[in-house]
């Protein structure tokens, strides 16, 4: 059991992705910070706002018009083939 006032990761390792266990995550990519936030809305580097949309397992993150598909591949992230870095 966790200690009391430990903090909780948003998704335990090993638990697959989905739209409502996103939601609160924070994932690095090419110097950017991704914050899933409620409601599809999403914050690049804590001042941007986009967008995210999943569907079955395309991820799909939109950031002033322009959408990037990434893969939900079980408990992580894909780019382009490469893993996105969770952090937290």
């Amino acid at each position: 059991m966790p200690e009391e006032g430990a903090a909780t990761p948003a998704v335990a390792t090993g638990t697959p992705l989905d739209a409502t266990n996103i939601v609160g995550t924070k994932w690095s990519a090419a110097g950017y910070e991704l914050a899933f936030l409620a409601d599809g809305a999403l914050k690049i580097n804590g001042d941007t706002d986009g967008t995210w949309k999943l569907e079955n397992s395309t991820l799909t993150i939109d950031v002033g018009g322009s959408p990037y598909e990434a893969k939900i591949e079980g408990d992580k992230i894909t780019y382009d083939g490469s893993p996105l870095e969770k952090l937290n």
